[in-house]
């Protein structure tokens, strides 16, 4: 499990650092990673006390079950935001706030890959 830690604890700060805005990077990078750490030592407590109340596999559905519903969450509650910049965002042009992915037409985007503006 250390080999799985650490390359998901490098994957989680990469992610991260590159979706805050530079003005606040820091402190928000610093709060993931406590909030990251904080549920990883939650689950370590957690587990043994729920295999032994039910079974291993009791435990290792229950939360499956919580990640399942995490990712029904993000599916339908967070806004697509690929191709926007991150100030674009900020400034709330998302197109509705959370809801069914869609982007309003005159958002700011990135460039397409390949292409170079002048």
């Amino acid at each position: 499990t250390s080999t799985t830690s650490a390359a998901t604890r490098r994957l989680t700060i990469t992610v991260n650092a590159s979706s805050f805005p530079r003005c606040s990077r820091g402190k928000l990078l610093a709060f993931t990673v406590m909030v990251n750490r904080l549920v990883a030592a939650l689950v370590v407590l957690v587990f043994p006390l729920l295999a032994e109340a039910f079974s291993p596999a009791a435990a290792f559905y229950i939360f499956a079950g919580t990640a399942l519903s995490t990712l029904v969450f993000y599916r339908f509650a967070v806004p697509e935001t690929s191709g926007l910049t991150l100030e674009a965002i900020q400034r709330g042009e998302l197109g509705g706030g959370a809801g069914p992915r869609r982007r309003p037409k005159d958002a700011e985007r990135l460039p397409d890959e390949g292409t170079v503006e002048v």
